[in-house]
């Protein structure tokens, strides 16, 4: 049985169609959601690659920040209001004037 793994079948996107998707974007970015462990950033960075476009891990980016793990409870806190806090906005990530993924 062939084994299909997305490396594998990689194609290539023909430079109208790269083009295309790239304007489509402008200045927007690509954000990846998912539950820890899920493949975000391997998906992440492919995509990027694929795209020709920079990526950034959110979750390097608040631990750079902040000087710990993303995992440690004070990064993951809430505002007065009991809301949870977009540990991206706060640390300048979603700020980027330039399509990211």
């Amino acid at each position: 049985m062939d084994d299909l793994r997305l490396a594998e079948r990689k194609k290539e996107l023909k430079p109208e169609r790269l083009a295309w998707i790239r304007e489509a974007l402008a200045a927007r970015s690509i954000v990846l959601i998912g539950l820890m462990g899920a493949g975000k950033t391997a998906v992440g960075r492919r995509l990027a690659n694929r795209l020709e476009l920079p990526f950034t891990d959110a979750d390097n980016e608040i631990e750079t920040a902040a000087g710990q793990t993303v995992s440690e409870p004070s990064i993951k806190s809430t505002t007065r209001s009991g809301r949870r806090r977009n540990p991206t906005s706060h640390f300048g990530i979603s700020d980027s004037a330039r399509a990211l993924v």
